[in-house]
């Protein structure tokens, strides 16, 4: 990343008072840096992590303005890092321990070790000296390991959503991370670009890379904020009114935001518009990482939201195609960046021309030259402007017994639309119709779910409309909300891991399917093959 450290450099030298990085931290202090005094910190941890021997770094923490920090210092000092999410599972954490071997830990939070990771791999780790900049919080840990051969050139691991409890390392170097920052650049010329808000986790590629470096590079300020002031837990539970409340105090002008946190918006949007100082400022919504109903597209533009649509993957960088808010938002994810090209399959997947990843973390094969195209598994389609619209996941098409094939995406997306729905996972391979299970809010009442899903169904064709649903809803203290990250259901970028719920909700299914289509009683054994290998869930008792 050595030009954007240029320009920090630059920055830092030509408008050392310019405001780069504010935000609080979890003991409610303050931090305003300056570019010079970003700088400053900066070169002083990474100058002590020069020193301490360590040869690959994990990073930990909530979001704050010590995170980002500790992020450069480590790139400056010229040592690869692998953020690692607050909300992974122990199985995630445990993996990604193994697989990279890494030697080193900076956490970004003043909390003992054990608060992140198991006990008994916090105890593999020591704290050694680290003197962080003033008000900020960063410790270093270390463990004797030999941390696993990385491609040449690797700057970053980011780890897959993925589906298992296994994700993949992705290896990505400098160059290719800028590469991705200036094609966000040159899409977005003349959109302003003053103040970004990281809602989302930092340690997610979306928001760290295309949210917070873009920004830097831009020369714009970060607000880095701690979820207890953002009112964003985990990587998707939302406090409303504590989002309100930061929108106002922070008035950022951009936002990267996941489908469900659009829908959040457009709600307050519309529901508290005298109040709406915040909605003011903003140039540039961006939304990714799900599918978004065209009408949600629709209700945010109507609300005045500047939003732009985008579609990427962790192999590509995080971004491949972006739409630009003074374009139209009908559901298409804009043009590919600039170095990417898009084409399709015979069935068609979407192919990726151009720059990609060094490889996956201990994987031995070699990847196809960059002249042979990046199957994404995603189906999508060219419109006659040269925009590209996705039409759902290529392993997830639904085939139903009448011979019509359909994306589940496009009627989870629908659903999780009307007020009250949460999630939403829509099945049927083999069945006569689609049905669905959903997570819904204590707050909605079943004959007002009902009535909504009818209304849903009157403006669907006839072979897509749900032909029965069941709520699920938790049913003991303790117990994970269904199709959740908490429950494994759900992946980082709020993606659902169907085979891991057709395991853990198999007795719903079963029980929906015989209520709904008598006869096709045995067919959620069909949708279960494809959680072979997985490990086995209990199965929760029946709704009273």
């Amino acid at each position: 990343m050595d030009r954007l450290h240029q320009r920090l450099r630059q920055r830092a030298r030509l408008s050392p008072d310019a405001e780069s990085l504010l935000g609080q931290t979890s003991d409610g202090a303050d931090i305003r840096l300056t570019a010079r005094q970003l700088e400053a910190a900066t070169d002083a941890v990474a100058h002590q992590l020069e020193q301490s021997g360590v040869s690959h770094l994990g990073l930990l923490g909530h979001n704050s303005p010590g995170w980002l920090v500790a992020q450069l210092a480590a790139w400056r000092a010229g040592l690869p890092i692998t953020p690692i999410p607050a909300f992974f599972s122990e199985q995630q954490l445990n993996h990604l321990l193994d697989t990279t071997g890494l030697d080193g830990l900076l956490i970004a939070q003043d909390s003992p070790l054990d608060a992140w990771l198991p006990s008994a791999r916090a105890n593999d780790f020591k704290r050694q000296p680290l003197d962080a900049p003033v008000g900020l919080s960063i410790a270093l840990f270390r463990r004797p390991s030999t941390p696993a051969p990385l491609p040449d050139g690797t700057r970053l691991i980011t780890f897959t959503s993925g589906t298992t409890g296994t994700p993949k390392g992705v290896c990505l170097s400098g160059p290719h991370l800028e590469s991705v920052i200036e094609g966000l650049e040159q899409r977005l010329a003349g959109v302003p670009l003053h103040r970004h808000g990281v809602v989302l986790p930092i340690a997610v590629l979306l928001e760290h890379l295309a949210g917070a470096l873009f920004a830097l590079w831009r020369g714009a300020t970060i607000v880095i904020d701690t979820p207890d002031l953002t009112g964003l837990h985990g990587s998707g539970t939302l406090a409303p009114d504590q989002w309100q409340r930061w929108l106002a105090k922070r008035r950022p002008d951009s936002l990267i935001l996941v489908p469900g946190l659009l829908k959040a918006l457009t709600h307050l949007a519309s529901h508290h518009s005298a109040a709406n100082g915040w909605q003011q400022v903003l140039s540039l919504v961006a939304v990714g990482g799900g599918q978004v109903p065209r009408r949600l597209l629709e209700q945010a533009t109507q609300q005045g939201l500047p939003v732009a649509q985008g579609y990427g993957m962790s192999e590509m960088g995080s971004v491949v195609c972006l739409s630009r808010p003074d374009e139209p938002q009908d559901g298409r994810v804009g043009c590919p960046l600039k170095g990417l090209r898009l084409s399709t399959d015979e069935q068609g997947q979407l192919l990726v021309h151009g720059r990609r990843m060094l490889g996956y973390l201990g994987s031995d094969h070699h990847l196809p030259s960059t002249e042979m195209p990046w199957p994404s598994g995603d189906l999508g389609h060219r419109l006659a402007d040269g925009h590209w619209r996705l039409d759902g996941r290529q392993r997830n098409v639904i085939i139903l017994s009448n011979g019509r094939n359909l994306c589940p995406e496009w009627l989870e997306a629908e659903l999780e639309l009307i007020d009250g729905i949460d999630r939403a996972f829509v099945f049927g391979e083999g069945l006569p119709g689609v049905l669905a299970l959903l997570s819904p809010s204590a707050a909605i009442q079943p004959p007002r779910l009902e009535a909504h899903i009818t209304a849903l169904n009157q403006r669907l064709p006839d072979y897509a409309r749900v032909r029965g649903w069941q709520s699920l809803l938790r049913q003991l203290p303790g117990v994970a909300e269904p199709l959740s990250i908490a429950s494994n259901e759900l992946t980082a970028n709020g993606r659902l891991r169907r085979a891991s719920i057709q395991l853990r909700r198999r007795c719903d299914i079963e029980r929906l399917v015989a209520r709904t289509f008598p006869g096709h009683e045995q067919v959620s054994a069909a949708l279960s093959s494809a959680a072979d290998g997985l490990p086995s869930y209990p199965q929760e008792p029946p709704p009273p």
